[in-house]
């Protein structure tokens, strides 16, 4: 408790002071350095690199097949890689006046039918409407091995003089079910082992377009969203966020953002059913900025059901004249909020929650970006993170258990010494390639002895090369380290490692017809990020885009 309060003062000691630390101006000329891509000091649940734009996460315990359409900037890793997934397009990728159609289907080995379509509207530049959803399917090898998912999704924007109304509908299902057990012990019915998962989300927000009297920019908004997991739980969510800025003076910038974030509850299955998880946090932060250094000197203020606790947020840049390098290094942090739905994207194996504990993150971090020459941007960072009560996803032991579903191991402490870099080679318009890799170090763990499912390595390469204006091809590969798991009789167990190499193609056959072929997994590694989860293997994905 004194640890907290020590804590909070020294916050708040920080944040006035920076006004008389940084109060005198600079003189040296602004270094021209070109940042193709910063590494940003978060954790993200982080994908398996799409080729095409999606709305969805999956495992990879699972195997979608789809064309791939990969970004032209490095890429920040966290731990659990999902699969290939198709989907739409982002959603600023067809926005044009008039109005503009595509649709996009495919079929593939391992039963696996695709199909996306998408729909933009736009008229006087007063409006614009984007529709689009997808739905893919897919069976492996293993009896039950299989899911199935679909997505449609809208959103739109309606312009005035002097701000932007802005909304979105997403509505979605994903259906997984538990085929990791011993299939020679037992027989299941499917409806028994099966996890759907339906989601509906409501976004209503507005930001001003134009700067106003104040020079103040603000983007309140508003979100309700449901989630249902069969049979197991239920969760109400409603979210309000406000974001403002304001240019005090050229050196000056001063930032809030604030959130409530309330969620509700139920048990399908249970005598106390109800219960709530319910954040909030105020975040004001200052900015100073020169021709040599950027400094944002602020404060996360956060209510965690009730818990109150304030932490440095603090970060900043470091420019030196005839020097490549840009230093970088902070102390942030922020509050992950552990819900039955976003604990779901991780680990759709989960067995339902009887409560929620939320992680909260801090991070030191120290690193360098460089632009090495015209064409290659790299960077590197190194980072001490700690975490009060992580959740470390661990099979199901107990003595009557399968050992199909997961449970949640939450450890008060734990630190984790992450080193991760990665560089970019760009030819403008026709070849970009990209690598990073990632490595953790769990320690200091209490309650637990390893940090189970946790990847001590992760890294992949990516290539996108357009030979023509009518054929791209692109390319992945993707590695990772195995983890540790906790099997029956408490025992420990080292999961392989895995490599996943993958190939696509586009062929342009006129200017409303492309067909597409999408090779994954070539090499048939069927390797675990979840143990007794296996992927699906080599997958094969062939099909048509439509654009009318």
């Amino acid at each position: 408790m004194n640890i907290k309060i020590s804590i909070n003062v020294v916050c708040f000691l920080l944040f006035f002071s920076i006004n008389k630390v940084f109060s005198q101006n600079d003189t040296i000329g602004k270094q021209s350095v070109t940042i193709v891509s910063a590494y940003k000091p978060i954790l993200l649940n982080v994908s398996k690199i799409n080729f095409s734009a999606s709305n969805l996460n999956l495992t990879g315990a699972t195997r979608e097949k789809l064309s791939y359409n990969i970004p032209d900037q490095p890429l920040v890793y966290s731990y659990s890689p999902i699969t290939i997934k198709p989907l739409a397009y982002e959603e600023d990728s067809i926005i044009s006046n008039g109005q503009h159609y595509w649709v996009k289907a495919g079929f593939g080995n391992n039963t696996t039918p695709l199909l996306s379509l998408g729909a933009s509207f736009r008229r006087d530049k007063r409006y614009l409407i984007n529709v689009y959803g997808d739905y893919i399917s897919s069976k492996g090898s293993i009896e039950n091995q299989e899911y199935t998912k679909y997505n449609i999704k809208s959103t739109a924007s309606y312009f005035f003089s002097n701000h932007e109304a802005y909304a979105t509908v997403e509505l979605s299902q994903r259906k997984f079910y538990l085929y990791g057990y011993d299939h020679q012990l037992y027989k299941f019915n499917k409806s028994d082992i099966e996890h759907r998962f339906n989601e509906f989300d409501f976004k209503l927000g507005v930001r001003n377009t134009k700067e106003n009297k104040l020079k103040i920019n603000y983007d309140p908004s508003i979100q309700l969203n449901y989630f249902n997991a069969k049979n197991m739980v239920s969760e109400m969510g409603f979210r309000f966020d406000v974001v403002a800025e304001k240019r005090i003076n050229p050196f000056f910038n001063l930032k809030a953002t604030a959130f409530f974030d309330a969620t509700a509850i139920t048990l399908e299955k249970s005598i106390n059913n109800n219960y709530s998880n319910n954040v909030s946090q105020i975040s004001p932060s200052l900015v100073y900025e020169t021709s040599v250094y950027k400094i944002n000197g602020g404060l996360n203020v956060i209510w965690d059901n009730g818990d109150f606790v304030c932490l440095p947020n603090i970060y900043g840049e470091l420019y030196l004249n005839n020097f490549p390098f840009i230093f970088q290094g902070g102390f942030v942090s922020k509050i992950n909020k552990n819900t039955y739905r976003n604990l779901s994207v991780i680990n759709p194996y989960l067995s339902v929650l009887n409560s929620q504990i939320n992680t909260l993150e801090t991070e030191y971090y120290g690193g360098l970006i460089s632009n090495i020459s015209k064409r290659i941007v790299a960077s590197a960072k190194a980072g001490v993170v700690s975490y009060e009560n992580y959740q470390f996803f661990i099979n199901d032991t107990s003595a009557n258990s399968d050992g199909k579903s997961f449970l949640l191991s939450n450890d008060e402490k734990v630190n984790n010494f992450r080193i991760h870099g990665d560089i970019t080679y760009t030819v403008p318009g026709k070849f970009v390639a990209s690598g990073a890799v990632t490595f953790n170090g769990f320690t200091g763990m209490k309650t637990n002895k390893k940090a189970w499912h946790t990847l001590p390595v992760e890294g992949r390469a990516t290539a996108r090369w357009t030979s023509s204006k009518k054929l791209l091809i692109k390319t992945e590969l993707y590695f990772f380290g195995g983890g540790q798991y906790l099997d029956k009789n408490n025992e420990s167990g080292s999961l392989k490692g895995g490599i996943d190499f993958s190939l696509g193609s586009e062929y342009k056959i006129n200017n409303k017809i492309n067909a597409f072929l999408d090779l994954n997994n070539i090499f048939g590694n069927k390797y675990q990020r979840w143990h007794n989860y296996p992927v699906y293997g080599i997958g094969v994905l062939a099909g048509v885009i439509i654009r009318f």
